[in-house]
């Protein structure tokens, strides 16, 4: 009877040393899948950060263009402006020495 009790008590404890590293694979591995929902979750921030700055990159190029075109514009506008008034004086001129002449 002692034998049958000692053989029993230490299958009972081999069971629980085998439910004991169950538990505790398990433990590990339900950490792991956190680590791992975790990494995930860090790599997408890491992602939307890169997009977010890819787009405030593009963004700040577009302004960039947009102020270029603008000066390029109204340089343009100028020089249009300065030749317009270039000829006028020119008119006037023409006119005054044809008076000049006629007088």
């Amino acid at each position: 009877k002692e034998e049958k009790a000692r053989k029993a008590a230490e299958e009972l404890e081999a069971q629980k040393a085998a439910l004991e590293q169950e538990h505790k694979e398990r433990k590990e591995a339900v950490k792991n899948m956190n680590l791992d929902q975790k990494r995930q979750e860090e790599l997408k921030k890491i992602e939307e950060q890169r997009e977010l700055e890819k787009m405030t990159l593009a963004e700040e190029e577009a302004a960039r263009k947009a102020a270029a075109e603008k000066i390029k514009k109204e340089k343009e506008e100028k020089a249009r402006k300065a030749a317009e008034e270039l000829e006028a004086q020119k008119a006037a001129l023409e006119q005054e020495h044809k008076e000049r002449k006629e007088a």
